[in-house]
């Protein structure tokens, strides 16, 4: 999966930080935002194969972002992760963001790197078929 383009919009400059640092490692070029305006410019502007979105950001948010995605004939295609600190607990289920939301997968915060690798790369490989 070396070389796949992945949008990174997260607000928490740490944990950006830190997934990016994380995905250049294994060797995936990274486009990493702050706000969701400036991920639907990378969307609509860039090639990217895979985006991992946070859902509370400013501009415009994650589930707007997925939204907008899957309802762009050029975009709905790539997959979408939602990195998340909204817990099951708030009865948000995984139907919730996967089958309302249209993610494709989500993860809650804080979340275990290899977990994210792993899920990344099943994503890509689902999509790849």
């Amino acid at each position: 999966m070396k070389g796949k383009r992945i949008l990174v919009a997260e607000d928490d400059t740490d944990l950006l930080k830190v997934v990016i640092m994380l995905l250049k490692s294994r060797g995936y070029h990274i486009y990493a935002v702050r706000d969701g305006k400036r991920a639907w410019r990378i969307l609509s502007s860039k090639p990217v194969d895979l985006a991992i979105l946070d859902i509370k950001m400013p501009g415009l948010d994650g589930l707007t972002l997925v939204k907008r995605m899957k309802s762009t004939p050029s975009l709905k295609s790539i997959p979408v992760i939602i990195i998340t600190g909204v817990t099951s607990s708030s009865g948000k289920t995984d139907d919730y963001w996967t089958i309302r939301v249209g993610a494709d997968d989500f993860i809650s915060k804080p979340f275990d790197p290899q977990n994210l690798l792993k899920r990344i790369e099943d994503q890509l490989k689902t999509y790849a078929e």
